[in-house]
């Protein structure tokens, strides 16, 4: 209802709406910075992480720490904005 009107109100959703995948992926295609507030068993999930650093690299940050390692989440975030990634470069 509300989360698909007007995506940012996941942002004060109750966890179990913030836990709902289908209802994140709605949110995301208004606006993929949503997924900051996913729950963080979708934030492990690989699919959903993907769908976002398809549409812009910079949102591997929400990413969990096992996702952010993940290889193929780590070229879809370079394909998509190369300089996302400057935080996960070692010095």
């Amino acid at each position: 209802a509300a989360i698909q009107k007007n995506g940012i109100e996941i942002k004060h959703a109750t966890e179990e709406i913030q836990n709902n995948k289908e209802i994140v992926l709605l949110s995301m295609k208004e606006d993929v910075s949503l997924i900051q507030f996913a729950s963080e068993n979708l934030k492990n999930d690989k699919s959903v992480i993907l769908q976002a650093v398809n549409i812009t690299g910079w949102t591997i940050k929400f990413a969990s720490e096992n996702l952010k390692k993940d290889k193929e989440v780590l070229f879809a975030a370079i394909k998509n904005n190369v300089c996302s990634l400057i935080d996960f470069v070692p010095v």
